[in-house]
């Protein structure tokens, strides 16, 4: 029997064990990211990871500090991340993510008994701000789309992303992930795959004609090199999500709009302006690959305007004053 007691000897258990259950790639790889962030902490700090028994609660909780309190957000990111977006601290989402692993990962090496304590037994949610998310006007949209120039063929395909992004309500991890025979022009939609799926179950997209027309007109483009995949770089390799982000935050400066814009933002927007302009909400959630209604809710958010029309139209005042009526 071995003796390793080591963290990484134990990661690696850990990981070989969600491989062989067949976790996707891509959740593996944020075992691995989440994993390298602790590691991190502990080199810096000095802590010793021969031992896991050394990995107690108080060590778990001082690592939830350090992310909230101590560490420089997008510290190793170099030129590509200007030094105003590098603040203290990393969001408590992100911070709950990271913990989030650590748990799944002790509560496996407690189930195949290989510790007698759970240092993240008992550990709380870092409490999470409920702040609005200001999803993105028609104008807003309009102007954003217009700052891609369409010049070039990575500013095309950009133009063409954005466009699917906001009609499809995808995920960007999944759109990129799109391959040509996932494409039917006579139908008119694209196909999720259930391996490329969040919830590993395949789903139909249907699309405007325009955006079918733009994802056809970028497929010609693409003859030129020999992938499957829909969105490529000027390499003819899939497009990369960080370089998407990346290239989003220029055309977002040029366009010259005040707001955070992230690719995930195109899914709530597209969400909102499909149930206010009276789309059902249970053909919504097909789209947007939820069961659950309240999910779905989560992802719209009545606009400013909309709330006042609503507010205007139904007031109590209107029954003892009548509508506007002037004091």
């Amino acid at each position: 029997m071995s003796t390793e007691r080591s963290l990484t000897h134990f990661i690696e258990i850990f990981l070989r064990a969600r491989t062989s259950e067949g976790v996707r790639k891509s959740t593996i790889g944020q075992y691995k990211d989440n994993f390298s962030f602790f590691i991190e902490y502990l080199d810096r700090k000095s802590m010793c990871t021969n031992d896991i028994s050394l990995i107690t609660r108080e060590v778990i909780r001082d690592y939830i500090n350090w992310m909230l309190y101590e560490k420089i957000r997008f510290e190793n990111c170099g030129v590509f991340m200007p030094d105003y977006s590098k603040t203290v601290g990393i969001s408590p989402v992100t911070a709950n993510l990271r913990i989030k692993t650590l748990k799944a990962f002790f509560n496996f090496l407690m189930a195949e008994e290989y510790v007698i304590k759970n240092p993240c037994s008992g550990l709380r949610k870092v409490r999470e701000d409920q702040s609005e998310i200001r999803v993105l006007t028609a104008e807003q949209l309009r102007i954003l789309l217009s700052a891609v120039s369409k010049s070039s063929y990575a500013s095309y395909r950009d133009y063409v992303l954005i466009n699917v992004l906001i009609d499809g309500f995808t995920r960007i991890s999944e759109t990129l992930l799109i391959k040509t025979n996932d494409i039917d022009f006579n139908q008119g939609v694209i196909v999720i795959a259930a391996g490329n799926a969040k919830g590993r179950k395949s789903r139909i997209i249907p699309l405007k004609k325009r955006t079918m027309n733009l994802l056809k007109n970028l497929l010609n483009k693409n003859e030129k090199f020999s992938s499957d995949f829909v969105f490529l770089t000027d390499n003819g390799e899939k497009m990369d999500g960080n370089r998407f982000r990346h290239r989003l935050r220029e055309y977002v400066e040029k366009a010259r709009l005040n707001v955070r814009v992230h690719p995930h933002l195109f899914r709530h927007t597209g969400a909102t302006i499909y149930l206010q302009n009276g789309g059902d909400i249970r053909h919504l959630a097909l789209i947007l690959g939820h069961k659950d209604l309240r999910i779905v809710q989560r992802y719209t958010h009545p606009s400013e305007e909309s709330i006042k029309k609503q507010h205007n139209a139904y007031s109590p005042l209107n029954n003892l004053f009548g509508d506007d009526e002037e004091v």
